[in-house]
């Protein structure tokens, strides 16, 4: 996927993200967790590819590649975290 479309559809995503926190920013759910750290992930996701883009083999690609996956896995574990304490209220 080329970088343009790529960076629009996590513009697109980014955008329905700040709408729901706006939006029900007064609902008290453990799914906000998520959606709370759902932003940051797309803006590292989207400055990782245009680094890789358009700066390959350099010291900040790779760091940014660390930061990707880093903030990846905790982004997992925050899902599966919000899952068991919604299965646990439920």
């Amino acid at each position: 996927m080329d970088v343009p479309t790529y960076l629009m559809m996590l513009l697109t995503a980014l955008g329905l993200n700040v709408y729901s926190l706006i939006k029900y920013r007064k609902v008290k759910a453990p799914w906000k967790v998520i959606v709370y750290g759902n932003p940051v992930l797309l803006i590292v996701l989207a400055i990782n590819r245009v680094i890789e883009e358009y700066a390959p083999d350099t010291h900040l690609y790779n760091v940014s590649s660390d930061v990707t996956l880093t903030i990846g896995g905790i982004w997992l574990v925050i899902i599966c975290i919000t899952g068991y304490i919604s299965k646990k209220r439920s």
